[in-house]
């Protein structure tokens, strides 16, 4: 019977994820939950997206918050099941399918609440909350509440076996659109012990990914210690079978050796190959995250060397990747900065389609503005620095001048010594741009400062290499 095959179904699911079978994972998971009871869509259009959208609000209407952390128990066996089979797949429907995750989410809320809670409840709630903070909704406060009920019911039922899963979503997904991006830090690496002791190498390893992305892009941690980590996590994913976050850790870890002006090559040091063989295996596996993710690691690293032509390309390309409503991480936020700060360059350029980018600043600066009004720590400093862009634009120097200075002090003051540095860069363009070599001179000398102590070395012979050609510019005049 089904009942004895489960254990085995399971064995062969996880299997299949761990070593990057994505899709044949959730093909094999959706045939067991078919015939538990639970038939998932082979498709998800908006359509159906919406009405299921629909059946978990409804679902959730006039329940409180101790009303679903008082939810009785579930003991029915097969719904037990149904919630173990889609928690197993998630990861991966979140990697391949982006319409499919959060379905899996709303099903997992709704058996919870009509069959009752179980462990993996806390994580279902968790991600739910993910769910509210993503692009599609922006509801910081819903979800900020929701994650502090999957952890009251983590709590409650001593479900400390799901603490990489539930921190992953509450630690990783939805305070940092609340509370200061070094605050979650300590709970992810807590999260990496938990599921070490557990056995829970998929998410333990997830929390080592969401710890490390977080430290550099937004934290702006010392890199070189943060690269000598990185390589420790990248081993320990491997040895722990998990295929495919050793391969967003390599994208990571390549990321900042090119930071630290290394000529070592993190893709060729772990898997023997390339980025873009890394790339179009993604593509060939519809592992879409993970394209998503070297485009923005080709982005980033393109911007801040200076090389617009190449950023803008790759922010294009990564726009036809659809995110749907899954939750974002931490990296997303500068990322999207990034989009706003490309989008002023060209528009500057005064070319055929300036209004198009102008279009583009502008919506990053309304977005900005309104994760600042949720989190004044994590996005002041962005919003200030987008602000000076298009006063920028606008040939408002005054005004431009003054927001360069709030978003190197805001960045300062809240630790962001790389966005600080970032700023200061940002303001010595400007300042050149109208002819103040002096201004811009002090600018970028302050900018290879503050990359110095991020440990950017690449960076600082980037910001030399800038400084000694319009030096020599000057000379010649």
């Amino acid at each position: 019977c089904l009942e004895d095959k489960l254990c085995t179904y399971n064995v062969l699911v996880r299997y299949l994820i761990a070593s990057g079978q994505l899709r044949e994972g959730i093909s094999k998971s959706t045939n067991v939950l078919a015939q538990l009871g639970e038939t998932l869509p082979e498709h998800v259009d908006n359509t159906l997206y919406a009405e299921e959208v629909e059946l978990v609000k409804r679902s959730l209407m006039d329940l409180s918050e101790d009303d679903l952390l008082n939810l009785p128990l579930m003991t029915d066996e097969r719904k037990l099941a149904c919630m173990q089979f889609m928690n197993i797949v998630m990861s991966a429907a979140y990697c391949v399918e982006p319409l499919l995750s959060p379905i899996l989410v709303f099903r997992m809320v709704r058996l919870s609440i009509d069959h009752g809670v179980c462990n993996i409840s806390t994580f279902a709630f968790g991600l739910y909350g993910a769910w509210l903070v993503s692009a599609v909704n922006s509801d910081f406060e819903g979800g900020y509440r929701m994650g502090f009920l999957a952890i009251s019911l983590m709590n409650r039922l001593e479900a400390n076996e799901f603490i990489p899963r539930v921190y992953t979503s509450v630690y990783g997904f939805i305070n940092i659109w609340k509370e200061p991006f070094q605050a979650g830090q300590v709970k992810c690496l807590e999260g990496y012990d938990a599921g070490a002791m557990s056995g829970d190498t998929e998410f333990a390893v997830s929390c080592l990914f969401q710890y490390a992305s977080c430290a550099f892009h937004s934290c702006g941690e010392d890199i070189a210690m943060l690269e000598t980590s990185l390589r420790l996590y990248i081993r320990r994913a491997i040895q722990c079978k998990q295929e495919y976050s050793a391969k967003t850790l390599v994208v990571l870890h390549d990321l900042i050796l090119r930071f630290m002006g290394s000529k070592e090559i993190s893709y060729s040091i772990f898997f023997d190959t390339n980025e873009e063989a890394f790339y179009q295996e993604g593509l060939e596996k519809s592992l879409m995250s993970l394209c998503r993710y070297i485009l923005h690691k080709r982005k980033f690293l393109a911007f801040f060397n200076g090389d617009m032509d190449v950023s803008a390309e790759s922010f294009e390309i990564a726009s036809r990747y659809y995110s749907g409503a899954n939750a974002r991480l931490s990296h997303f936020a500068i990322s999207t900065v990034i989009d706003g700060l490309i989008a002023f360059f060209f528009a500057r350029k005064h070319q055929g389609n300036e209004n198009r980018w102008r279009k583009t600043g502008e919506a990053v600066v309304n977005l900005t503005r309104q994760w600042a009004t949720n989190s004044n720590w994590n996005f002041i400093n962005k919003l200030y620095l987008l602000e000076a862009e298009h006063f920028f634009l606008n040939n408002e120097d005054t005004k431009a001048t003054e927001k360069y200075k709030q978003s190197i002090k805001a960045a300062h003051d809240h630790h962001f010594i790389h966005e600080e540095g970032l700023a200061f860069e940002r303001a010595a363009w400007f300042h050149l741009h109208h002819g103040r070599h002096g201004e811009a001179l002090v600018s970028f000398t302050e900018s290879k400062k503050c990359y110095e102590k991020w440990g950017a070395h690449g960076l600082v012979n980037y910001i030399e290499r800038t400084v000694a050609g319009l030096n020599q510019v000057q000379k010649t005049r």
